[in-house]
C-alpha cells in the first residue's frame, strides 16, 4: 500500500519545483508586456485555429480552459479524445496577464527561496504548480471565462516525461484522419496498417449485427488478421 503522505509530499515537491519556474519563467515574460500569459509544454501541439479563436473573444474574456483536446502517440494512427483536457495536460490554461500583477508585486526573485518567502502559496501550488484549477483563480478574480467549444491542444502520450499520464479522464480511440492530421499540423498519414485495422473493425460491426457465425465473415476476418502480421504492413 503506498503511504498517502509520501505521496502527498511527492505531489508538493513536484508542485513546488513548477510552480516556482513558472513564476520566474512570468516574470520575464511579463516585462514584454503580454496582452495573454499560456504555458505550453514543449511537446504537445496546439489547434491552428486557437490563437485567432482567442483573438476573436479578446474583449469578452479574461481567459480561456482548454476542457477538450487529443491524445497522441507520436508516429502511431489513433488520437485519443480527451475529456475534461486540463484534468490531464497542462497546456492546457490562458490568462490575461494581468490577473498575475497583485501575486507578483512583492514577488523577490533571488532564487527559490526567496521566491516561496514572497508569493502567496495558492499561486505557486495551485495555479502555477498544477494545471487543474485555473477556475479558481478567475473565480477569485471576479474574471469571465469561457472552455474552449473545440479539441483545441494534443497532449503527446508515452513520452516518458509525463506526470499527469491519461488515467484520471475519459477518453475513447479514434482513427486519425485529414481533418485532425491538418488542424495539428502532424508530419504523418494514414498508413495502410491503418487501413487494414479499419476493415478488421468494420467486418467485426457486421459480424456483431448479425450474431451468427457467417462463413464468409470469419473467412474475411482470418485474411485481414494474416495481413496484419505481414511484415509488409510495417512501417
Amino acid at each position: 500500500m503506498v503511504d498517502e503522505q509520501s505521496q502527498q509530499d511527492k505531489w508538493n515537491a513536484v508542485r513546488k519545483d513548477k510552480g516556482t519556474k513558472y513564476l520566474a519563467g512570468l516574470n520575464a515574460a511579463l516585462k514584454n508586456k503580454p496582452e495573454f500569459i499560456m504555458f505550453v509544454d514543449g511537446d504537445d501541439y496546439l489547434h491552428k485555429g486557437l490563437v485567432e479563436h482567442i483573438t476573436q473573444n479578446n474583449q469578452t474574456y479574461d481567459g480561456f480552459i482548454i476542457d477538450k483536446g487529443f491524445g497522441y502517440k507520436l508516429g502511431s494512427n489513433i488520437a485519443y479524445e480527451i475529456e475534461p483536457f486540463n484534468l490531464s495536460c497542462g497546456t492546457c490554461n490562458i490568462y490575461r496577464a494581468e490577473l498575475f500583477t497583485p501575486y507578483l508585486e512583492q514577488a523577490i526573485f533571488t532564487n527559490q527561496q526567496t521566491i516561496l518567502n514572497s508569493v502567496d502559496d495558492f499561486m505557486t501550488y495551485k495555479i502555477l504548480g498544477s494545471h487543474k484549477h485555473a477556475n479558481e483563480l478567475f473565480q477569485c478574480s471576479h474574471a469571465k471565462f469561457q472552455y474552449v467549444p473545440f479539441a483545441a491542444a494534443m497532449y503527446i502520450i508515452d513520452n516518458g516525461e509525463n506526470d499527469s499520464g491519461i488515467n484520471q479522464v475519459t477518453f475513447k480511440a479514434r482513427t486519425l484522419n485529414a481533418s485532425i492530421i491538418e488542424d495539428f499540423a502532424l508530419q504523418t498519414r494514414p498508413s495502410l496498417l491503418l487501413k487494414r485495422y479499419q476493415e478488421l473493425f468494420r467486418y467485426r460491426f457486421k459480424a456483431s449485427i448479425k450474431k451468427n457465425r457467417n462463413t464468409l465473415l470469419i473467412r474475411n476476418l482470418v485474411n485481414i488478421k494474416q495481413k496484419l502480421t505481414n511484415q509488409d504492413l510495417r512501417q
